[in-house]
């Protein structure tokens, strides 16, 4: 019998990053998409050690359709891998939107030729969303796992086990200086299917329900109460309220480049933006019309903690940037319905139009 294949694990991968072990080529693969993140950033901190030089020594190579495709991504990828590090030891490269499923074999040479160029002073991974490669029973066996696993090394990210999320919500509620009762933490890892991106939103949820309800400890009954109408299709994501309130373009940018690689749709997350920023401007509404937060938020059926946070974020908008702001997202949100250009770039589109600071100097 043949022996069973060893994928690296992500304590593995963790030790070679803590003692500046990492060389060649990696491929993150598995179900758990946010592990995956942490360690891109977690790799990316280790390898960047000249402050200002990112331009030399980082490249973020694509192969969506908006980047140019194969073509475009296979030849960004030879010269990154061919570039030497400059100001410091080593360079990074990192590779986005190649499915493995349904790779043409030409095209799965080229890319395993191209991993085996990496070595200890340039570093290379492979990053596939959970859905990019689809494992079963005879992928082992495959010639896409042979080829690739003898070019790289297969670090699996997989779904982690419910006692670990219930602990690693607690850290990150603790964090926070909010605690939580067993069953609430056990509740919770439920209620988010055990995904770690859902948990990490809902965590930071909770805690700014705590602190805007004066709780050091959040029950079974909070959970019930604030999760199950966060993990709705409808509800703004908490990262995209948080930029939104701070009119943080980098932080925008980062939750659509989350909401990309976990594949949401387009349309939907403008019609998130857009719910926020119509609830911005009653808000604002409301204050010019010499109404308290208390009044608003009988008004709007809006919680008053909610109101107070979006009145301290308009505070210094005119009324005229947020109706602007609410009008490109009824245009964009058309386009996305309208057109065949691609969702995200409409969607970066949007951000840019809002959130950049000059926009704000009206």
């Amino acid at each position: 019998m043949a022996e069973k294949f060893r994928y690296m694990k992500p304590e593995e991968l963790a030790a070679e990053i803590k003692s500046g072990g990492l060389r060649g080529a990696y491929i993150f693969l598995g179900d758990e998409d946010y592990l995956k993140r942490h360690y891109l950033s977690e790799v990316y901190k280790s390898i960047m050690s000249a402050e200002g030089l990112e331009l030399f020594n980082y490249g973020k190579i694509s192969f969506s359709a908006v980047s140019g495709g194969r073509d475009a991504g296979f030849s960004a990828l030879a010269s990154s891998l061919s570039s030497f590090p400059m100001g410091q030891e080593r360079r990074l490269t990192e590779i986005h939107d190649l499915a493995v499923d349904g790779l043409p074999a030409s095209a799965l040479d080229m890319l395993c030729e191209n991993l085996k160029a990496a070595d200890e002073t340039n570093i290379a991974i492979l990053c596939l969303r959970k859905n990019e490669w689809t494992f079963d029973y005879k992928t082992e066996n495959s010639q896409e796992f042979k080829k690739l696993s003898a070019a790289a090394k297969l670090v699996r990210f997989d779904i982690q086990s419910k006692p670990k999320l219930k602990t690693w919500a607690a850290r990150h509620l603790s964090r926070e200086g909010v605690g939580a009762s067993d069953a609430a933490l056990d509740i919770l890892a439920d209620m988010c299917s055990l995904e770690m991106s859902v948990i990490a939103e809902e965590t930071a949820k909770l805690c700014f329900y705590a602190h805007g309800s004066g709780k050091t400890e959040i029950t079974e009954s909070d959970v019930r109460s604030v999760v199950s109408q966060a993990v709705t299709t409808e509800a703004p994501p908490f990262a995209m309220l948080e930029a939104a309130q701070k009119w943080s373009i980098s932080d925008m940018y980062a939750v659509a480049a989350t909401a990309r690689d976990l594949r949401e749709e387009p349309v939907a997350l403008v019609a998130k933006l857009g719910k926020i920023i119509s609830d911005m401007l009653r808000v604002k509404a409301g204050l010019e019309a010499g109404l308290t937060p208390a009044q608003i938020a009988k008004e709007t059926k809006m919680k008053e903690y909610s109101v107070s946070k979006y009145a301290a974020a308009v505070a210094k908008a005119p009324i005229s940037k947020l109706e602007e702001s609410v009008r490109l997202a009824c245009e964009t949100d058309a386009a996305l319905k309208s057109t065949q250009t691609d969702g995200y770039v409409l969607l970066d589109m949007l951000i840019a139009k809002i959130y950049t600071p000059r926009s704000l100097l009206c």
